[in-house]
């Protein structure tokens, strides 16, 4: 008997690793805000996996000519190591390459030589089109209110906020996943399907998890749904203790038929924690 053993190797590009940021030319440039990174520095693979979807499906994009004629597609995919601020730092760059390129192009069309000029920038880059993240609401919440001054659309393919539903303050702004709103409202349906009246609540901290929980709270009060208890985790520092703390907590509510965990914990999802059983 033989066995196979196939390995699959993803290769990031160095700018990622030293700069957070790599970038292919083209006459059109989709932009795009993922999280190669996590704040520890470890590689998170599915901002990788993301990465390398977005760089391979261009390529094939670009060969083949009876998609886009005379027209090639770039990208700038900005790493944003699930930092507020890294992220906030990239948007801005993004406002600045815009204003270069709109400063060079007019001066050009008033015949200006730019040929200095464009030497203390090295070889201006194409700005973006259009952005595509980042994946969570607050960070993309802040972006999406420094690019819309430039009418740059920007596509959220993760984040659910409600305040993003506002489409009069964020003009510029689609999204491919619904809303937090919806998907309170399906759980408290599933919740009235199966007679679920009585339940527990553990959500993550942060504008999202708050957010979720006031739809939810509302939701289930509507629906004649009670809420026994609730706990909030932070997913960025929660530890052992932590964990035993909330389900001691939802211990006590031994009638309590369903926890609703807001998102993945991090750290459960890449490894950090290790796994054991609780004696409650």
């Amino acid at each position: 008997m033989y066995i196979y053993l196939v390995v699959a190797i993803c290769f990031l590009p160095l700018s990622l690793e030293t700069q957070g940021t790599t970038y292919k030319d083209g006459d059109i440039i989709i932009g795009a805000m993922l999280q190669i990174h996590e704040r520890s520095g470890r590689i998170r693979d599915e901002g990788v996996i993301q990465a390398e979807v977005l760089m391979n499906t261009i390529d094939k994009f670009n060969k083949d000519n009876d998609i886009l004629q005379d027209t090639t597609l770039g990208y700038e995919i900005m790493d944003t190591g699930g930092s507020y601020m890294d992220t906030m730092e990239h948007a801005l760059n993004i406002i600045k390459d815009e204003l270069i390129a709109k400063d060079l192009a007019e001066a050009k069309k008033d015949g200006v030589s730019v040929d200095g000029f464009e030497g203390c920038w090295m070889k201006p880059k194409t700005p973006i089109s259009v952005l595509i993240g980042p994946d969570t609401s607050s960070a993309t919440i802040g972006v999406q209110k420094l690019l819309q001054f430039l009418e740059i659309p920007q596509v959220g393919f993760s984040v659910t906020s409600l305040q993003l539903d506002d489409n009069f303050v964020y003009e510029y702004f689609l999204r491919v996943v619904p809303s937090q709103r919806y998907q309170m409202n399906a759980l408290v349906d599933m919740l009235q399907f199966f007679n679920w009246t009585y339940v527990s609540v553990v959500y993550t901290e942060g504008h999202a998890g708050y957010e979720s929980y006031n739809l939810f709270e509302q939701a289930a009060r509507s629906g004649g749904v009670c809420i026994a208890g609730m706990d909030v985790i932070r997913p960025h520092s929660i530890s052992d203790d932590d964990v035993i703390r909330i389900i001691h907590n939802l211990a006590r509510y031994c009638e309590s038929t369903l926890s609703y965990l807001s998102s993945i914990i991090n750290k459960f999802a890449y490894g950090g924690m290790r796994v054991q059983e609780f004696d409650i």
